[in-house]
């Protein structure tokens, strides 16, 4: 296996010089899963979980038992830093989407971090409110009336995450219906729609934007 520096990936811990870095990234162990196995679940031991490639897609159930997506971990996104301060979240899930390389640091391995650049902890309230914010703009994103708008932003921000206009759908149709909220009948609808308008060209779950004017008039 590929040894992954996902010390340096981290906005947490890049303001560490090279050598700190080298510490904490001695203390990182690394795994790989498959595709649709568990890579986050609320009885595994508390963890600050780093995604090095790959992709994971995270969710809550709701009382039915019915998936709620929360949102997509991206290369060089992570997961936990909650948990590390003792506040588990009992109904979120972590599943790998494509075959997927984990980072991951121990809490009691990140209390030794702690003990030396105990700034992290102020970094680490930061990068929590900036999360916190992502998670009300999600909200407002739900909150846009017409279905063209929420599935133009969600390919406008998977062409920005993915830094290219070619993006491959990281969730089956379904999933990304219930995920801007509509159906998957009315969200293929859409989407043919948008190559009609010569918005966007697609093949199956990729898709690649040929006109980024005409995709942002549709939610701006």
């Amino acid at each position: 296996m590929d040894v992954h520096h996902c010390v340096n990936l981290v906005p947490l811990f890049r303001q560490l010089s090279l050598s700190d870095q080298a510490k904490i990234d001695r203390l990182v162990k690394h795994r790989e899963f498959n595709r649709g196995e568990q890579v986050i679940t609320p009885s595994q031991d508390k963890k600050l979980v780093i995604v090095a490639k790959g992709l994971i897609k995270l969710y809550q159930l709701a009382p039915t038992g019915k998936e709620q997506l929360i949102r997509f971990i991206h290369p060089g996104e992570y997961e936990g830093e909650a948990e590390l301060f003792d506040q588990v979240n009992s109904n979120v899930f972590g599943e790998a989407t494509v075959e997927t390389t984990i980072c991951y640091l121990t809490q009691v391995d990140f209390q030794l971090v702690l003990k030396e650049h105990p700034d992290i902890s102020i970094k680490i309230m930061n990068l929590m409110a900036q999360k916190l914010h992502r998670l009300e703009k999600q909200t407002s994103f739900l909150t846009m009336t017409k279905v063209e708008e929420r599935l133009a932003t969600f390919l406008n921000d998977l062409e920005i995450t993915n830094s290219s206009n070619t993006i491959k759908l990281p969730m089956k149709l379904k999933e990304l219906a219930n995920f801007i909220g509509t159906t998957p009948e009315t969200l293929s609808r859409k989407l043919t729609m948008f190559e009609n308008q010569d918005v966007i060209i697609r093949n199956k779950t990729q898709i690649k934007i040929i006109n980024q004017d005409k995709l942002e008039d549709l939610f701006m």
